[in-house]
């Protein structure tokens, strides 16, 4: 009988001591050669310990020969020193209660991957009752779970995204002939990652020819996957993109893309971005809608006046026309001047009735929503104002008789007070009230008859011209008493 380790003997008489050599003893396990290690007697038994051990239902024969290659030494013999017979492939009673182990899987593999499951497949291992699928936290070793009677092409639901996993699988006996085996090697695989979620997408841009466009885009990974960016751009009206690169271009692996220098040759390109999502080795990718760009041209300036004006007196030019470039058009006026003022909406040009005299060229400057400008130049001439004086008798003049005469000007000033061309006593530089502007003079005439008086009119204020006025009167005579 073998019992798992070894081969027992049983003879009908009881055994010699000395224990027959080893070498005489040939074991087939299966076909398998063993050897003996041991020979041992006691009474009538003879106890063979093998070199393995022999395990359940396995077919052993037993070989015990007298002479051969190698073999010499001891016989089996009994007290009395008679040998016992040879014999050639006896079978042996297979008493072992050590199962047969299952062969290891080897052949476990992922078939397909989601972000929340795997598919595994295997072939079956021969004998195998079932098999059990485990699977384990790839970074800490923990297991994770445990599934028994796992079919080959079963999916494993239930897992995280981007995760690295891995599985073992056991081929499972019947516990009656067969253990169950060692666990596979490790199968590492890693859940694959959703692709990110784009949270405000790439807007329409327009711009004006030499200037730049930015177009943005805001993402989010839900696997806390690194996100990555490549811009594409399209000059066929979105039949196809390729990866843009090159001069003139800033962040085209960034969430901002600008472009700058732009011609009208680009009028029209469609532009997307590429977005990757990468974490664990996998990665997953969403393309933005493409939207176009707009490249309008350059910024062209018609109408418009000069100012030709006197001081005091207000002025505006003609409105400008703007054609080409992109929103909505502003003016302004350089170099600043007290006075001179621009509409910013229209490009009209006002001289306000304070603005100083002056003969100069200004520039205009037409700027768009893009910072696109062009620039026109008007002519901004004020010259002297024009001053008014009158000339008023606070009665009718009598000789020998104190008058009042009032000059009223249209600014401050002195005015000078002359009778027959000569100037009166007192009244060569009266000076102009500020609050009531008039300037006032005693007039006594000496003689009497036709008398011609004037006031002549200097201002104070350089932008005024100076003014004078003339009135013809005649001198009473005197009242006689």
């Amino acid at each position: 009988s073998a019992p798992g380790n070894s081969i027992v003997l049983t003879y009908n008489e009881t055994l010699s001591a000395t224990a027959p050599d080893i070498s005489r003893f040939l074991i087939s396990d299966s076909g398998t050669s063993l050897a003996v290690t041991a020979a041992l007697t006691s009474g009538p038994e003879l106890t063979l310990t093998t070199s393995s051990t022999i395990r359940a239902s396995r077919v052993v024969t037993l070989s015990y020969v007298l002479s051969g290659t190698g073999v010499s030494g001891n016989l089996i013999m009994d007290l009395a020193t008679n040998f016992a017979a040879y014999f050639d492939d006896q079978s042996v009673t297979n008493n072992s209660a050590v199962l047969n182990s299952l062969t290891t899987p080897t052949t476990l593999a992922v078939a397909a991957r989601e972000t929340s499951t795997a598919t595994f497949t295997y072939s079956s291992t021969t004998n195998a009752s079932s098999h059990t699928l485990r699977l384990y936290d790839s970074a800490t070793s923990t297991l994770l779970s445990t599934t028994t009677s796992f079919t080959s092409d079963s999916t494993r639901t239930g897992l995280s995204p981007a995760t690295q996993y891995y599985a073992t699988l056991q081929a499972v006996g019947d516990g009656i002939t067969y253990e169950s085996s060692t666990a596979s090697s490790p199968l590492y695989f890693t859940t694959l990652i959703r692709p990110p979620t784009i949270t405000a997408s790439p807007q329409e841009t327009a711009t004006t020819v030499t200037r730049s466009a930015r177009f943005a885009v805001s993402a989010t990974s839900a696997d806390a996957g690194v996100l990555s960016y490549q811009w594409q751009v399209s000059t066929n009206s979105g039949a196809s993109f390729s990866n843009l690169s090159g001069v003139n271009i800033s962040g085209a692996t960034t969430a901002t893309l600008t472009l700058s220098s732009l011609t009208l040759a680009e009028n029209g390109y469609q532009y997307r971005v590429v977005i990757t999502a990468a974490k664990n080795g996998v990665s997953a990718s969403e393309t933005s809608t493409a939207v176009a760009l707009t490249v309008n041209g350059a910024i062209s300036l018609s109408g418009g006046s000069g100012i030709s004006t006197t001081y005091g007196v207000a002025a505006n030019s003609a409105p400008l026309s703007a054609s080409g470039g992109t929103g909505s058009i502003t003016y302004s006026i350089a170099p600043s001047t007290s006075g001179i003022t621009i509409n910013t909406a229209t490009g009209v040009v006002s001289t306000s009735s304070s603005a100083a005299r002056v003969s100069t060229n200004l520039t205009i400057t037409a700027t768009d929503a893009v910072g696109a400008s062009a620039t026109q130049s008007i002519s901004v001439t004020i010259a002297t104002g024009t001053s008014t004086i009158s000339l008023s008798l606070s009665a009718a003049p009598r000789k020998g008789g104190a008058i009042t005469l009032t000059a009223t000007t249209s600014s401050t000033g002195t005015v000078a007070f002359r009778a027959k061309g000569r100037v009166i006593t007192g009244c060569a530089n009266r000076s102009v009230n500020a609050g009531t502007l008039t300037a006032t003079c005693t007039w006594k005439p000496i003689i009497h008859g036709p008398q011609a008086l004037r006031a002549s009119y200097t201002s104070s204020n350089a932008d005024w011209g100076n003014a004078s006025t003339s009135v013809e009167t005649i001198v009473l005579k005197r009242v006689s008493r």
